[in-house]
């Protein structure tokens, strides 16, 4: 995703965002969350299968 700048693709797929993290690792997973987010024009599928607190900031 650091090369993700100015590029947009139809659908976005991210797994895998329930893995426990360490707290000083979060902060930078949510930028690169949001920006793989952002680079949909469509749709944007995520999936998690734990709770963390990573998905739970993200998840609205």
């Amino acid at each position: 995703m650091h090369n993700a700048k100015g590029l947009e693709f139809p659908c976005v797929a991210i797994g895998g965002l329930g893995e426990l993290k360490k707290a000083e690792e979060i902060e930078d997973d949510i930028r690169l969350t949001y920006v793989a987010i952002t680079r949909a024009t469509h749709e944007a599928f995520i999936t998690y299968s734990n709770m963390s607190e990573l998905v739970g900031r993200l998840v609205v």
